[in-house]
């Protein structure tokens, strides 16, 4: 099971930041550790207080789809993804995080557990994201060779470019194939662990991407080394 913080519905958030999976707290808590945040938006700095898991591994059990709209000043979009129904991972739209998953979502295979792990992209110096099941990185549908049914990138009348009709596609891959298919296979275990009696499946397993690759803390351990990721070139 996976060691967490007690948290909102005994659930444990976790962002893709700071060269990590990690859950983020506003105040200190034990075991957290101090970052410095710049919002560009209010140009103010922060402190927050992260635990880095590194990695997380599980049956995802849910996604959910969220967009605030006109709620608040920002808009913000994206997915919550549920792992064994104690963990959720977010991934905001526009997000390297968030594209990763759009475009490889199709060759998951959900009756299975699934790895997502965070990393410092030490050549870009920037938070790299991987999807892994069987202990191999899960294929893209959509890359810049290959782009498939994906729609390019337009140029609007200012010389911009427009990324509205690839979003929209990418978004549908979700909401249409990895939703359903997530109900369908949790559908198959609930059905099956009826009939059989079997034992509830294994809940989600922490992995802390800490200096030196040593676990951190009770039912943690160190991530496999991760694959390298595609190049994030817009297309």
């Amino acid at each position: 099971m996976a060691q967490r913080e007690e948290t909102q519905n005994n659930v444990t958030y976790l962002v893709v930041k700071h060269h990590s999976l990690c859950e983020e707290s506003k105040t200190p808590k034990e075991g957290f550790e101090p970052v410095e945040v710049f919002n560009p938006k209010t140009k103010e700095t922060t402190t927050k207080y992260i635990d880095k898991w590194g990695a997380v591994t599980g049956y995802i059990t849910k996604i959910d789809v969220y967009d605030t709209k006109d709620t608040y000043q920002t808009r913000f979009q994206g997915f919550k993804i549920h792992i064994d129904d104690e963990v959720v991972v977010d991934l905001p739209q526009k997000t390297a995080a968030y594209d990763a998953f759009c475009k490889s979502c199709e060759n998951i295979d959900y009756s299975k557990p699934v790895t997502f792990s965070a990393y410092h992209n030490r050549s870009k110096d920037r938070t790299g994201f991987s999807i892994k099941q069987d202990g191999q990185g899960v294929d893209w549908n959509y890359t810049k060779d290959n782009m498939g049914d994906c729609p390019a990138w337009e140029i609007d009348e200012d010389g911009e470019p427009d990324t509205r009709k690839q979003r929209a596609f990418l978004k549908s891959r979700v909401v249409d194939f990895a939703v359903p298919a997530v109900e369908a296979a949790n559908a198959a275990r609930n059905a099956a662990t009826s009939t059989s009696g079997e034992a509830e499946a294994p809940k989600a397993e922490a992995a802390t991407a800490s200096a030196g690759g040593k676990g951190k803390g009770k039912g943690k351990s160190a991530p496999a080394p991760a694959p390298v990721d595609e190049d994030e070139i817009p297309f």
